[in-house]
């Protein structure tokens, strides 16, 4: 920047603009930029960093293609080895003083593997702390904890098991483009490729350190045999072959991590180099004392050749990030500021206490002190500038670092959601199927020991009447002959009838007349053996839905299991049973046996509800009047809830009810909420229908507000429940009623209604 001193002298004598002739200075003295005098040494340290890195990983690659040219020789010479011991094995060849020393070298050419491995494990060192060297002096980037396990990292027990990959983390993490600060870069993801490469690193290793252990034990014995050199020999050439497949996958990891390292080498590292450019770009001007202006000063100096050649010299700019915010700078030219300070000039809005200083500084001289405050001036107007875009970057930094953050919260949390349902459901499929299974297993073993019971009762009847007809030393007649035949016959005509009879329905039926009545339709399946049941339900749908309602309450001797229930009750379903098709709908929408599945559970009510089957008409309506699983729709609402309620079903009546109270799809009608409520409150039943009615005769607004009425069917809700489980999810209501009727009646009308639901049995209606 150019001295302000020179600028007041370019000056005319009580100008009021002293700007006019600064253009010229301002081009002969134009300093060179900080940041393009940075870049230009920045630059220049990324190009040596650079070249240490390409370097070492391009030593480590020739490294390791020494070692696959050895490793391949010595994998094909003992798939080789192996053919020869097999033709000695066979007599096809004679083992003689050439062979021999083949063998003899070409062990000692395996030993070669040894030196290979060490100069590979050098290589691998060298790169590693290049990398470390490269993140630290190019990047920028501090913190990392592994950098000194470089080399003992690999070697010592138990250490090697998770050293190498923290290091390997380390390097991968410190490449990314996705961080600002030094040690920002522990935040950033890993691999999950490296990872999965680790793990099979370390179990090849583990497998090849337990081989080879058992190869130099074998090899070590005096007495081997062929055929153990043939093992061996085998074990050494799979053994190659394996190292040959992490070598290569060695040129895969190293390239990954050191393009990565590369990839940054034009990004501003950390936050430490973004404070440096803000500090250094376009510095505060320092001016030394002020000189009265002399007439010489207000001429403009000519600029020669190369005066002019040197102030348009510009050295290139490191060019911005694309993946960081880019630093904001003010601009070079402070003529800004400068006509700032005229403004304030101008219209006498100076800073008094700033004016008053340089006027005490300046000894009373009115332009001296003049030149003093829009000196001054000029400085307070740039920090204030240069810390308001400092402010301004740092909070768009961190604004940007808490939605990436946020994101990734939000992809993690939505990941392990989708992991965590998909594990639910594959073990409650695993756990239906096993279940499946073991019943299948155990009708199979049943069904076999009954035919095995018949067919040695069959064999005992014979052996009996075989004893009583057996034929005299004489022989018998051949009338005599054909009376036994005739009877074994019979015997085994009734045997294969008593076998067959019980399943065969008898075909000779009654049939029904206007004034006898009509005999069942079908057998009892309510007193009939949970056995029998099993063997008939896979082609009876009324057998299997009876299974399925044992199964569900615990009774008729069966131990309660939703698994088992929601299994017969698939079959039943499946064969087109309402009923069951009804309950299954249920299970599925509340997650009774198996994972709730509101698609699935939505489907099987759609199917009973077509059969007009009430409890699937109900149960569809109630889904559409709250809106599970489908979007809320008081209209079909209403239709099933009527329709049910038209068929007796009280769950229909209590639903039909709450939309004629609440005015969901129709007008709001308590006249008619209290008709549906009434019946079934009074019968005992539930708790929906007490509310119901509690609400309505408790709504100071409505037409049938009676809160003595209302706390008595309160009082009858709470103490005399028709289900305990079934009054939980209402408790808060009724209680949150109960202190609000409470805080309204005096202590007579709660008398009052409290004797009402004293005296209150079933079936009777509670009535103004």
């Amino acid at each position: 920047m150019y001295s302000f001193t020179n600028f007041i002298r370019l000056a005319p004598s009580g100008s009021k603009k002293p700007f006019q002739n600064s253009w010229t200075l301002r081009q002969r003295y134009k300093p060179v930029s900080p940041q393009k005098l940075n870049s230009w040494y920045w630059n220049k340290d990324i190009d040596v960093n650079s070249e240490q890195l390409k370097g070492a990983k391009k030593l480590f690659f020739i490294l390791l293609s020494i070692d696959i040219v050895a490793t391949v020789i010595v994998g094909f010479n003992a798939f080789s080895t192996v053919g020869t011991l097999r033709d000695v094995q066979a007599g096809a060849r004679n083992i003689d003083q050439s062979l021999i020393s083949s063998l003899e070298f070409w062990e000692g050419f395996s030993k070669l593997l040894i030196l290979t491995l060490i100069g590979v494990g050098i290589g691998l060192v060298k790169w590693l702390n290049a990398c470390y060297s490269f993140a630290k002096q190019t990047i920028g980037a501090t913190g990392f904890k592994n950098e000194g396990w470089t080399a003992a990292g690999w070697i010592i027990p138990i250490f090697n098991l998770f050293k190498p990959y923290q290091i390997i983390n380390e390097i991968y993490k410190a490449g990314s483009n996705g961080y600002v600060a030094p040690d920002d870069w522990k935040k950033e993801s890993g691999s999950g490729a490296l990872l999965t490469w680790w793990i099979f690193w370390a179990v090849t290793h583990f497998i090849v350190w337990v081989i080879s252990k058992q190869l130099m034990r074998t090899a070590s014995r005096a007495d081997i045999s062929i055929p153990q050199a043939i093992g061996m020999t085998e074990l050494q050439a799979w053994l190659c072959m394996a190292s040959l497949v992490v070598a290569g996958l060695w040129f895969w990891v190293a390239n990954l991590l050191t393009q990565r390292m590369l990839n940054r080498n034009s990004i501003p590292a950390n936050a430490q180099s973004v404070q440096h450019d803000i500090h250094t770009s376009n510095p505060v001007p320092t001016s030394p004392p002020i000189a009265t202006p002399t007439p010489e000063a207000t001429k403009t100096p000519a600029l020669t050749p190369s005066e002019r050649s040197e102030a348009e010299i510009d050295i290139p700019e490191i060019a911005p990030s694309r993946l960081t915010i880019p630093v904001p700078t003010i601009p070079e030219s402070d003529d800004w500021a400068f006509e700032k300070v005229v403004d304030e000039l101008e219209t006498n809005t100076t800073d008094k206490v700033l004016w008053t200083r340089a006027f005490a500084e300046s000894g009373g001289d009115e332009n001296k002190t003049k030149a003093l405050y829009i000196q001054r001036r000029v400085k307070v107007f740039v920090e204030t500038e240069r810390k308001r875009l400092a402010e301004e970057h740092a909070r768009e930094v961190e604004a940007r670092r808490q939605r990436e953050v946020q994101a990734e919260l939000i992809r993690m949390q939505e990941l392990n959601a989708s992991q965590e349902e998909e594990t639910r459901r594959l073990e409650a499929e695993t756990l239906a199927k096993v279940e499946r299974e073991k019943i299948e297993a155990a009708e199979k073993v049943r069904q076999a020991e009954e035919q095995a019971r018949h067919q040695q009762a069959n064999l005992d009847r014979l052996e009996k009447i075989s004893a009583l007809i057996s034929p005299p030393k004489q022989g018998m007649s051949i009338g005599a002959i054909i009376v036994v035949a005739l009877g074994i016959t019979a015997v085994l005509l009734v045997g294969f009838v008593a076998k067959v009879g019980p399943d065969t329905p008898s075909k000779s039926t009654t049939p029904a007349t206007a004034s006898a009545p009509a005999a069942p339709s079908g057998p009892n399946y309510t007193k009939m053996e949970d056995a029998e049941l099993k063997e008939k339900a896979t082609t009876d749908a009324d057998a299997a839905y009876q299974l399925m309602v044992r199964y569900r309450k615990d009774r008729e001797g069966i131990v309660r299991d939703l698994t088992q229930s929601f299994y017969w009750g698939e079959i039943a379903a499946n064969q087109g049973h309402a009923q069951a098709q009804a309950v299954l709908g249920w299970y599925y929408t509340a997650g009774i046996g198996i994972p709730a599945d509101k698609q699935k559970g939505l489907i099987w009510l759609e199917k009973s509800a077509a059969k007009n089957n009430p409890m699937g008409l109900s149960n569809l309506g109630w889904r559409y009047q709250i809106g599970d699983g489908v979007p809320k729709d008081y209209q079909k609402a209403f239709e099933y809830a009527k329709r049910a309620s038209d068929l007796g079903d009280e769950v229909g009546r209590n639903n039909l009810a709450e939309l004629y109270e609440k005015g969901h799809g129709v007008p709001k009608d308590y006249a008619k909420a209290l008709e549906l409520f009434e019946p079934i409150a009074a019968a005992g039943h539930f708790t929906d229908q007490k509310l119901g009615m509690i609400r309505i005769y408790a709504d100071q607004n409505g037409s049938y507000y009676y809160p003595v009425l209302a706390y008595a069917w309160l009082r009858v809700a709470l103490d005399k429940p028709y289900d305990r489980e079934e009054l939980e999810p209402h408790l808060e209501e009724l209680l949150a009623i109960k202190q609000a009727l409470e805080g309204r009646l005096s202590p007579e009308q709660i008398e009052a209604g409290r004797v009402k639901s004293a005296n209150w049995k079933k079936g009777d209606y509670l009535r103004p």
